[in-house]
């Protein structure tokens, strides 16, 4: 949450930024928010990671989510609709699961977006910033840690179902950029929401075709649990 306070004021380049997030994932894996097993989807064996490699790995999870959910952040209400449906979703797998911590976390998470987004939705008058997305990014990523810890089937498949907009949008960015020889962290116009604005969508028409995608990958992971 500090980090994207001092952005907003100061503009921070993106390894300042990357510190601190690293910082805040190893806190989150200190207390027990941990990608350790993978299951087989055949055998629904799990196996085991190493310690070094659970950590890694983890960390890679948080932070990206954690930006993932920043960078979607383009259009008026887009972050916070998205995040609230993805939110849902992962509350709901938290109670099929029984993690009820999550349950908690995640209807908190989830009602704050609800209250946000009518002030925030096209034409905005209050914007989430870096202050607000890196924070719901970062709490996404550990409400799905949560519903991670106690499905068996498919382990990782279904949060990632969940967050599968934001996730293929950061995913498409980088190899966007590396195609075009560009750096990973420098910034364009040819997102998701850039696109479909280029094709004619009025903001609330790109923003609401979002909303149905997402809905979308979530019905799919919840059907998965």
């Amino acid at each position: 949450l500090s980090v994207g306070v001092w952005d907003d004021k100061s503009a921070l380049t993106a390894w300042p930024k990357f510190g601190v997030q690293i910082g805040a994932a190893a806190i989150a894996i200190y207390f027990g928010f941990r990608i350790d097993h993978i299951t087989d989807p055949l055998s629904h064996q799990p196996w085991t990671m190493p310690l070094w490699l659970s950590w890694i790995v983890t960390t890679l999870w948080i932070v990206g989510v954690t930006n993932a959910v920043n960078l979607i952040d383009g259009l008026d209400g887009l972050a916070t609709g998205v995040s609230a449906i993805i939110g849902t979703t992962l509350t709901i797998i938290c109670w099929q699961v029984d993690q009820r911590l999550g349950v908690l976390f995640g209807a908190a998470l989830v009602g704050g977006l609800l209250g946000f987004l009518p002030f925030n939705f096209s034409p905005a008058r209050i914007f989430l910033g870096d202050t607000g997305a890196l924070f719901i990014g970062y709490m996404l990523s550990l409400l799905a840690l949560e519903a991670y810890a106690k499905i068996a089937l498919l382990t990782f498949v279904v949060p990632l179902l969940a967050l599968a907009l934001p996730l293929m949008d950061t995913g498409l960015s980088i190899l966007r950029r590396l195609l075009r020889r560009r750096g990973v962290f420098s910034a364009d116009k040819q997102h998701i929401h850039h696109r479909l604005l280029e094709a004619g969508r009025s903001q609330r028409a790109a923003v609401l075709s979002l909303y149905f995608l997402t809905a979308c990958f979530c019905v799919i992971a919840l059907a998965f649990t």
